[in-house]
């Protein structure tokens, strides 16, 4: 094996290892952020819901302020969320590459109004082209 083979073999393998160790870290951030961070938000969430319920009046400027914020706080808890299902979507492991550009596609499409094509080739694989 030449020199210039030899190393373009190892530059392969580093590269597989190095994109292994950001799907790995990306997995494991997108968990901590769902596990903890999103359920410490519900926790909040709930507690603001509790208070609202517990405020005198139905109108008042205080109460309204609390339901702004808990609007406020629901529309983050759901942006960390789609934030750690962007990161590393959980299905990607249980139905594969297709199934997640499929969903990421028509979410996109749905969030933005853009139309999305999708189009794949892979090779030995007879997928058909949206």
């Amino acid at each position: 094996m030449t020199e210039s083979r030899r190393t373009g073999k190892l530059l392969r393998a580093l590269s597989r290892r190095v994109v292994a160790a950001q799907e790995a870290e990306r997995k494991r951030l997108a968990l901590e952020l769902h596990d903890s961070i999103t359920q410490h938000l519900c926790a909040i969430l709930f507690r603001f819901q509790a208070v609202a319920l517990r405020l005198p009046g139905r109108d008042g400027p205080l109460k309204t302020e609390v339901m702004r914020l808990h609007q406020m706080l629901g529309r983050t808890a759901d942006d960390v969320e789609r934030i750690s299902r962007d990161l590393r979507p959980g299905v990607l492991d249980h139905l594969g590459l297709m199934q997640v550009v499929r969903v990421t596609c028509t979410e996109f499409a749905d969030r933005t109004r853009v139309r999305v094509k999708r189009a794949c080739r892979l090779p030995g694989d007879g997928c058909p082209r949206h």
